[in-house]
Parts: structure tokens; sequence; C-alpha cells
């Protein structure tokens, strides 16, 4: 995981969360570290969400 890009890490991390339940996407946050946890809410979640929205409308 060192070498993957951070985009595609805030990617990936999007689609897990996406399938998650709340449980799940409570302790998958919880579990992160701290500074990373606003980097998700800022970066990593908007990344996700114009990447799949355009995904989405293409398909």
């Amino acid at each position: 995981m060192t070498t993957t890009p951070k985009p595609k890490l805030l990617k990936s991390f999007g689609r897990v969360m996406e399938e998650a339940n709340v449980d799940e996407r409570t302790a998958m946050l919880s579990g992160m570290p701290a500074p990373a946890r606003p980097a998700w809410f800022l970066v990593g979640r908007p990344l996700y969400a114009r990447t799949i929205r355009s995904l989405r409308a293409t398909g």
C-alpha cells in the first residue's frame, strides 16, 4: 500500500464505506489514525462521490 497513489486508496476506501452498514462504517472510521479522518471527510469522500457519479452517469 505504500506505493498505491493516495487518490486510489481514497476511492477504494469509498467503495468499502458505501457497502458497509452503520456499525461497520463507525468501526472503520474509529480505527483510522486521527489525521486521516478529516482527510477522508474533506478530500476522500468528495473525490469518491465525484468519481462514482461520473461512472454511474455513463453506465
